[in-house]
């Protein structure tokens, strides 16, 4: 399973995608966490730019500023709908560095789910492994996803799904096949 089997997904390898002929810069959005616009659905002949390591701890706002420099909308993917994120800079109140995949991923949820933005974001494969899993606190519906002493997120195990049970009853189970119980008391 590659890029190419993504049905109506172009990808556009270029480090200016607004430039390219068949791309006009009024659809193209720009897709950085300094944006005060949030990413709620993906639009149909729209270039997504995703700014990747560019915007990591040591050079922050340089997708916003680059997206401004060249007059293009930007975006903010909405993570706080449904997570938390601690940086992994110690002391840093700037938030976890998301990865291109998990960008990626999100994008394609998004796509899937809009506007429901926190079941596309709990959808998010790589929000569910390490490195990133462990950066993460569940808020609202997909709080369940925490360990209930608050340490971080719990660890899928096997059986796990990323699709949420049908009325809202969720049960976890964990790596070692033990039955762990919803929010309320009640277990499978």
């Amino acid at each position: 399973f590659s890029w190419q089997d993504w049905k109506g997904i172009q990808l556009l390898d270029s480090h200016t995608p607004w430039l390219e002929p068949a791309v006009a810069a009024t659809d193209v959005v720009y897709l950085t966490s300094e944006s005060a616009e949030p990413l709620v659905c993906i639009c149909p002949n729209t270039t997504y730019v995703i700014g990747g390591l560019v915007d990591h701890k040591d050079k922050p706002g340089v997708s916003m500023n680059r997206a401004a420099a060249h007059g293009l909308r930007t975006a903010r993917l909405p993570l706080e709908l449904a997570l938390k994120m601690k940086s992994r800079t110690p002391g840093s109140t700037s938030g976890a560095d998301v990865t291109t995949l998990a960008v990626v991923q999100l994008l394609l949820a998004i796509r899937k789910h809009a506007p429901d933005i926190p079941l596309a974001i709990y959808e998010t494969p790589a929000f569910h492994c390490a490195p990133l899993r462990k950066y993460l606190h569940w808020t609202g519906a997909y709080a369940f996803m925490n360990q209930p002493d608050g340490r971080g997120p719990r660890r899928p195990g096997k059986g796990h799904s990323l699709v949420p049970p049908a009325g809202g009853h969720r049960s976890f189970t964990s790596g070692d096949g033990d039955q762990n119980s919803d929010d309320n008391g009640e277990s499978d």
